[in-house]
């Protein structure tokens, strides 16, 4: 929003502007001495640079909510940039356009997304709790969360999970879900140690992959019958990096 004084100041540049044409209207019809027509010329290009950084520095007031739902205002420095580069790089805008790292979504991460039962969030609740929640940043684009979401699937700090129709469960861990199981309302992240996979990508199951320390011990891995694997029982947990 504007200041008061910075409006004064855009007002009287904009009246300069429009003054100085209304001159050279006046003139235009009568003879005018080169040396006052030059002189004439260069006063109205002064006036109209001034009117665009005027009308900018007026526009100087942010106002926003703080951590506590509570409303601030702070002014912006006169020079440094364009309006909006200014206030997404003062901190107090907490504002954010690109992915954070995954981790601070756990439960144990900054922004209290879990309550303390929770084994696991819908993706479309956790996007929306960053546009409704003072206390958490804002982003530019909703779906900034989404991609952070999908960072974490990928490094394996959540499962990604949605339900079919049929009833069946489509699961992806360490690979990121496709574009439109992200956009699907019923997609959820669930906990590592509290998921069970309903599929795993081979390329895990080759020896001497770190995503399943200790698969290989034996020198053979069994299968079994189960269509499912859990999670919990090939112990694997986040590794925080």
């Amino acid at each position: 929003m504007p200041s008061r004084d910075g409006i004064a100041v855009a007002r009287n540049a904009l009246r300069s502007l429009l003054g100085w044409e209304d001159v050279q209207r006046q003139l235009a019809e009568h003879a005018v001495d080169p040396l006052q027509g030059e002189r004439l010329r260069k006063r109205i290009e002064e006036a109209r640079r001034r009117v665009p950084d005027a009308i900018r520095a007026a526009w100087c007031i942010v106002v926003t909510l703080n951590e506590a739902g509570e409303a601030q205002a702070f002014r912006l420095p006169a020079d440094g940039g364009t309006l909006f580069a200014q206030i997404k790089a003062d901190e107090r805008s907490r504002i954010k356009d690109t992915a954070v790292d995954a981790e601070a979504l756990l439960p144990d991460g900054p922004y209290d997304l879990w309550q303390e039962n929770d084994e696991a969030r819908y993706v479309g609740e956790l996007t929306r709790a960053f546009a409704r929640n003072p206390k958490l940043p804002k982003f530019i684009k909703a779906n900034i969360v989404a991609d952070t979401i999908a960072q974490g699937v990928r490094r394996g700090l959540f499962v990604a999970a949605l339900s079919r129709p049929d009833g069946s469960r489509r699961t992806w861990w360490r690979e990121a879900p496709p574009r439109e199981a992200m956009q699907d309302d019923q997609l959820q992240v669930v906990l590592p140690e509290k998921a069970e996979l309903a599929e795993l990508p081979g390329r895990l199951l080759a020896p001497g992959d770190d995503a399943l320390p200790g698969l290989w011990e034996s020198g053979s891995v069994t299968s079994s019958s189960s269509t499912a694997v859990s999670v919990r029982n090939l112990a694997i947990r986040p590794r925080l990096r």
